[in-house]
């Protein structure tokens, strides 16, 4: 357990602030809990309200999704259909955020935390993008701070050591301390805090993880790379395959643009009003057979119409 999981369960039993911050630190619990009104407000109207799409000029590529997957970034870029979210997943989405914003303002019990959810350009293959960080962490040095919610399987993972890039969360921490570091956000050597919370145990656990510039680096090389291949009206290949057993790939088992990825060229999926997807050109079976074959769970039935 870390500094800031121990200093958060000292202030749940006590209800009191560390000693050395005092009066400062209730200021400041006080001024956090406040801002939970804003955070929440723009979270839950994210995830449960109808919105308006933006219009934008070009592909646009955002820092949270710095080093995904190069062919779900350009499907997504160019709007393709996503598979509808699951009642359950997005109810799922809004507990999560909601246990985000309870930590983050228990974390202010005993830290200033500086620049949550407030819009800032980070610099990805030589562009300014638009994103939205977790903040900045005053410790003993500022640090990037980056909150996550998770399930009692990941959440056993974290507290065994395993953060790795798969989900894409290091590459989304080291975009935001490059550029927080070249505008003075944070201090040398730019680390970040990552702060776990086990949503369906209440267990906390936080690690901090050094600035490796590598991260960064590729992910200027996936924007690069998908900017380019759009520009060349191509889409990047497919760097995951059906393994032996035509089964998904477990990390493509949970994207949205699943159903057109792994469909023949110039099929285009579309999704009923039973969420259901829906092919409209006639070599679909192909898909058909691949993703039934591949299904890790209850899936709806495959239909495929206006067959050529």
């Amino acid at each position: 357990m870390g500094v800031i999981a121990d200093r958060i369960k000292h202030y749940l039993k006590t209800k009191d602030t560390d000693p050395a911050i005092g009066e400062e630190a209730k200021s400041r619990l006080r001024d956090q809990a406040a801002g939970i009104g804003v955070r929440l407000a723009m979270n839950l109207s994210r995830q449960i309200l109808p919105y308006t799409k933006k219009i934008r000029e070009g592909v646009t590529l955002y820092p949270s999704s710095a080093t995904k997957c190069p062919r779900q970034l350009a499907y997504q870029a160019l709007e393709f259909p996503m598979e509808p979210m699951l009642p359950s997943t997005k109810l799922k989405f809004i507990a999560g955020d909601l246990i985000e914003t309870a930590a983050l303002a228990l974390i202010a019990s005993a830290f200033l935390v500086t620049g949550n959810n407030e819009e800032q350009e980070f610099e990805i293959a030589g562009k300014p993008r638009r994103g939205r960080s977790d903040g900045t962490i005053h410790m003993e040095q500022r640090k990037n701070l980056e909150l996550k919610s998770m399930g009692a399987y990941g959440f056993k993972k974290f507290v065994g050591g395993e953060l790795d890039d798969t989900w894409g969360y290091l590459g989304q921490a080291n975009v935001y301390a490059r550029t927080k570091l070249k505008l003075d956000q944070i201090d040398e050597p730019g680390a970040t805090v990552f702060v776990g919370v086990d949503r369906e145990s209440g267990a906390i656990h936080d690690v901090e993880v050094p600035y490796e510039p590598k991260y960064a680096l590729l992910a200027d090389m996936n924007f690069n790379h998908v900017e380019t291949s759009l520009a060349n009206k191509k889409l990047p290949n497919r760097p995951f395959e059906l393994g032996r057993d035509g089964k998904l790939p477990l990390i493509c088992s949970y994207c949205p643009v699943k159903y057109s990825c792994y469909a023949s060229p110039g099929q285009r999926v579309q999704f009923d009003e039973n969420d259901d997807p829906v092919y409209e050109a006639g070599t679909a079976q192909i898909a058909q057979k691949f993703m039934t074959k591949g299904a890790t769970g209850p899936r709806p039935a495959w239909r495929v119409v206006n067959c050529l």
